[in-house]
């Protein structure tokens, strides 16, 4: 009992020399850490093979000729092993992190492959009962008609299947391309061999959803097991614009949480109990982690939580920046080393935390740890988005009560039914989903929410944030000369010319085409019908970067979704200075209701026809073909309607077909040569095609489409020997990216296809709606 009594005294002095004031002897004791050379050394390893193309399997020879090295060499060998081998382990891990994605057939196909993923579950909206979730795997080892097939596929599964890692499945895909198809139906897949040890895990996980579902425990789902797909798009799209979408992923606060409940119980009782409820609490968090799908965030949280209650069986109590080289560590390790998105933020908050807590000592509150933690994310997320949500740090303090209750209550579900009946907690399941869809949405009527920063830069946008860190911290010295370190960013940021762009935006099933010159910025067509926005935020970030805070006009194409779904959201928040469409266009109801907005919000709307010639600043555009429904003769179809410009700027000269299709391009008066061809209707093959092309001559192509080309497009192409490349001239660029990156297919979407365009701006809301084949946009 002494020595005991003696243990905790040593912790508790250490505790409180930790939080009162900071001496520089002991500021340098606290970044020490025998784990900072070996996180250091592993993280350049990784970065190697992104600075040098390196023979694969070479990093196995060199590790062991390093090793035999450093056996043979006098020194102090310890020292060069901590450097070395993290050194040569980094480059191996990252060499072999790059899994391709499996080229299949784009019809029907059958194949076997073996689960090489989390199964995930989702679910569909406008579906018969009991018949909207689905299950979402990926699968490698892919072998079809006996042929190998190298890469992986994500396949979907059209119900709640009861399979895991290492399952070895026969399944019949429907036709489609790219990396997502999906199966034809529940008939058409069974497994013919069961995985391990993986798989079976993967089963009681896949029990412990039921049981959690049979409660209407959705929110335990997500917040336990990592299955957030179960919860409404919605909820989900709402925590995600006002900043608390970090709460969906297991991580570590989830970990936390439960930790600190068998650590606060810990505290209360005596050895050798307390030290048996730690080693229980480090044990549940590793399995917590594991049974939520072994994500990198949750990996890192669970291992971190494992070191500090080792840490506190032996007495001693790791310090902050120890923490930090053991994140790193397990971030390396995993193959998402910095600048991997979500290692970056996640390492800049868990730093935040800690340089607020290091600063103020025991006066910090929860309320500046999550400011810290707010800030320092934001040091790293400004160089990916530049939307923020001010109040997100307090909102998601609010939420930390109903989550914590939501783990518990989740714990609590999972005991047998005989101890616990179903319908005991079905009523706090319904009471506690209330709390935790409420409260984002309070936090969404808020103003601000999101908040689009003011276009600065990325440099100037990042140092702000990190002067907010150290306001926060108390120092505010450094936060007077990161000010100035700011300052300095956005005047080199301004003086830097822009040079003139054209770049296809990677909105997804949509279209949207960037003009941007030093005196105007266009969009040709701004929409993605895969996004619960229309893809308005994506257009948002990406005028951001270039220093625009609008688009000076948005050229509509035609009366599609999948080219206008952003331009409502767009001229609500005031990113829009002007539209330009085809004197058609009020023909339909929805070109009607989008002038309406337009008017109501200050937008002029500019009608143009077939031969018009205007001038937006440096671009020039010639109006080759508007078609009307006015005009007499047969009914003209959407597509025909399609506006088809001409467009010169200082550098580039190109030609955008919206969707018209072949006979109505072949009957155009276009003509080549051009720099740049925006192929039409995505780059669906139509008649006559081919020649159309020929005619144009263009040095370049782009289509907005996702996966390859068509065969006949292909061919089509190949008469011009077209490839896409970027101009030769350097003050010029052109940006041709393609194909897309590849999201869910459309049937897989949460969010109804024909209303994918959901925006709550405090009491408005707006949203897009099917009614028998016309488009109808309500405002309220």
């Amino acid at each position: 009992m002494k020595s005991h009594t003696a243990r905790d005294g040593r912790m508790e002095g250490s505790a409180v020399v930790r939080h009162r004031g900071i001496s520089s002897s002991e500021a340098m004791a606290a970044i020490r850490s025998p784990l900072a050379i070996p996180a250091l050394s592993l993280w350049i390893g990784t970065m190697v093979p992104w600075l040098w193309t390196l023979p694969d399997a070479v990093g196995n020879p060199l590790m062991l000729l390093a090793v035999a090295g450093i056996g043979c060499l006098p020194g102090p060998r310890s020292l060069m092993l901590r450097m070395l081998l993290p050194l040569l382990i980094g480059i191996c891990i990252c060499q072999g992190q790059h899994p391709q994605e499996a080229i299949l057939p784009s019809g029907p196909v059958t194949l076997e492959g073996v689960v090489c993923s989390t199964p995930r579950l989702g679910q569909r909206r406008r579906q018969q009962p009991n018949q909207h979730r689905y299950t979402r795997i990926k699968i490698d080892q892919i072998r079809c008609s006996d042929l190998r097939i190298e890469g992986e596929v994500s396949v979907t599964l059209p119900e709640p299947a009861r399979v895991g890692r290492g399952d070895r499945l026969h399944l019949i895909l429907r036709a489609g391309s790219g990396s997502h198809r999906q199966v034809i139906s529940a008939k058409h897949w069974h497994i013919l061999e069961t995985g391990g040890w993986m798989a079976r895990a993967d089963h009681w996980r896949q029990h412990a959803i039921e049981r959690l579902l049979a409660a209407d425990g959705a929110w335990g789902c997500a917040l336990l097991l990592g299955e957030r797909g179960l919860l409404e798009a919605e909820t989900r799209w709402t925590m995600r614009r006002t900043g608390l979408g970090h709460l969906l992923a297991v991580s570590g606060l989830h970990i936390g949480i439960v930790l600190g409940l068998f650590l606060a119980l810990a505290r209360r009782v005596r050895p050798p109990w307390s030290h048996s409820l730690r080693c229980c609490g480090a044990i549940l968090v590793l399995g917590q982690a594991f049974l939520s799908g072994a994500d990198p965030p949750a990996i890192r949280a669970a291992m971190t939580g494992a070191m500090l209650a080792s840490g506190l069986l032996g007495g001693r109590i790791p310090s902050a920046f120890h923490a930090l080289c053991f994140s790193m560590l397990i971030w390396c390790a995993m193959g998402l080393a910095p600048p991997s998105p979500a290692a970056t933020i996640s390492l800049c908050a868990v730093a935040g935390i800690h340089v607020v807590g290091f600063c103020r000592g025991e006066k910090h509150s929860p309320l500046s740890a999550g400011l810290g933690a707010f800030f320092g994310a934001h040091v790293a997320l400004a160089w990916w988005s530049p939307e923020l949500s001010p109040l997100s740090p307090i909102f998601t303090l609010l939420m930390l009560l109903p989550v914590g209750a939501g783990i518990l209550l989740a714990l609590i579900n999972l005991m047998p039914e005989m101890l616990l009946p179903v319908t005991w907690i079905e009523p706090c399941w319904r009471l506690l989903d209330t709390v935790l869809d409420g409260i984002p949405l309070l936090a969404d009527r808020c103003p601000g929410s999101p908040w689009l920063a003011p276009a600065i830069g990325v440099p100037a946008l990042s140092l702000g944030m990190l002067a907010l860190l150290w306001v926060s911290a108390g120092r505010l010295r450094l936060a007077g000369a990161t000010s100035l370190l700011s300052v300095a960013a956005y005047f080199i940021f301004t003086a830097m010319g822009t040079a003139e762009t054209v770049r296809l935006l990677p909105t997804g099933r949509g279209q949207c085409l960037l003009l941007d010159a030093p005196d105007a910025t266009l969009l040709y067509d701004a929409g993605a019908i895969d996004a619960l926005d229309g893809g308005a935020a994506m257009i948002r970030r990406e005028l951001w970067r270039l220093g625009r805070h609008r688009a000076d006009w948005i050229i509509i194409s035609h009366l599609h979704l999948d080219h206008y779904s952003a331009v409502p959201e767009l001229l609500m928040t005031g990113s829009v200075g002007g539209l330009i469409v085809s004197d058609n266009f009020s023909l339909d109801a929805g070109g009607r209701a989008l002038e309406m907005i337009a008017i109501r919000r200050g937008v002029p709307v500019l009608h143009i026809g077939e031969g018009d010639r205007l001038r937006l600043g440096s671009w020039q555009l010639r109006v080759i073909s508007a078609h009307g429904s006015q005009r007499p003769g047969p009914p003209i179809s959407t597509n025909n309607r399609s506006l088809v410009l001409e467009v010169k700027g200082l550098r580039h000269s190109l030609l955008l077909a919206g969707d018209a299709e072949g006979p109505l391009l072949a009957s155009s008066l276009a003509s080549g040569p051009i720099d740049l061809l925006l192929l039409p209707h995505h780059g669906s093959p139509s008649e006559g095609l081919a020649d159309w092309i020929s005619r144009l001559a263009p040095i370049g192509w782009l289509a907005a489409r996702r996966g390859p080309l068509p065969p006949e497009t292909v061919t089509a192409l190949a008469v011009s020997s077209l490839q896409p490349r970027a101009d030769t001239d350097s003050s010029s660029r052109i940006d041709a990216t393609d194909p897309l990156p590849e999201r869910l297919p459309l049937s897989m979407m949460s969010g109804e296809p024909a209303s994918p365009c959901r925006r709550r701006e405090g009491n408005r809301r707006w949203w897009l709606e099917a009614s028998s084949r016309r488009f109808r946009i309500s405002v309220r």
